[in-house]
């Protein structure tokens, strides 16, 4: 899963690993949407195996990408994936800004940390 990062004073990461982050997760993978999407445009059964087979994505992280809605991937992944399904980004990924009253708190709670 990717993060849309706010013009905030503090590193993503550390953000991310204080758990200050994981209420304002704005980008989501539709991997399996996608999936399901192609098998019925071509016609057959488009399996995890075979994505993982063409990408190079380990089956593993395919499932974590699907699963987790906190997993951060890169742009190598999300290009290959493109790539296979044959799709835009804005096919493959769902961006849902986040309301101000979590930005807000989530400045609130950075600062209270000391991370400001």
């Amino acid at each position: 899963m990717l993060c849309h990062v706010v013009h905030i004073n503090v590193c993503p990461w550390q953000a991310m690993a204080t758990g200050l982050i994981q209420d304002i997760l704005m980008i989501t993978l539709n991997i399996k949407a996608v999936m399901t999407a192609r098998s019925v445009q071509w016609g057959r059964r488009v399996t995890l195996t075979e994505v993982a087979n063409a990408t190079g994505i380990s089956r593993m992280t395919l499932t974590r990408m699907m699963r987790q809605t906190e997993y951060s991937t890169g742009i190598h992944q999300l290009d290959k994936l493109c790539q296979f399904f044959q799709c835009e980004l804005t096919e493959l990924v769902s961006y849902f800004p986040a309301s101000p009253s979590s930005v807000t708190s989530f400045t609130g709670d950075m600062a209270a940390a000391g991370m400001r």
